[in-house]
């Protein structure tokens, strides 16, 4: 077991490693687990759990001022991103709502996830891409989601997403 200045360090190197597989900094880690997945009983999932920093945690989706407090519900949300490996990694962070004097009551921006996802940025533009390229079934399988989201995210990134600039071409579906 590591004390004193190597625990600290390797604290520090794993802070860095999730700031940088998140592609972002304004944030403090608070955890890195390893959990059995809930679908697949004989695999498992890491789990980065995050807390945004003060000055992001109220910011609004839509105009992206800084409001207030709506409530305290505390309620934690899992983002999925990109495989590490072989096993599923997952993003955790407490999900507030705010009151924006132009929107109402909103939940907050999430900077490594699009507005209302259940995935990150980063995930849904590889999914949308690879779906747009080969077969839904293929990518479903391949990235172990349902191939409904599968064309639901190339759907949704080309039409609403500024990261897909350019359109993304539908890609002939299987044949059965």
């Amino acid at each position: 077991m590591e004390t004193g200045r190597n625990a600290d360090k390797h604290s520090m190197i794993l802070d860095d490693f999730i700031r940088t597989l998140i592609g972002y900094e304004k944030i403090a880690v608070l955890g890195f687990n390893v959990e059995p997945d809930m679908y697949h009983e004989d695999e498992k999932v890491f789990v980065a759990t995050v807390a945004l920093n003060e000055e992001e945690l109220y910011r609004c989706p839509e105009c992206r001022q800084i409001c207030g407090k709506y409530d305290s519900s505390g309620f934690v949300k899992r983002w999925r991103s990109l495989d590490l490996g072989k096993n599923k990694f997952f993003i955790e962070c407490v999900y507030p709502r705010l009151l924006c004097a132009e929107h109402g009551v909103k939940k907050c921006r999430i900077p490594w996830a699009f507005p209302d996802s259940d995935y990150t940025q980063a995930f849904e533009v590889r999914v949308a891409y690879a779906a747009a390229k080969s077969p839904t079934s293929l990518v479903s399988r391949e990235y172990r989601i349902q191939m409904g989201h599968c064309r639901q995210l190339r759907q949704t990134c080309a039409t609403k997403h500024r990261s897909c600039r350019e359109p993304i071409p539908q890609a002939e579906e299987d044949c059965h």
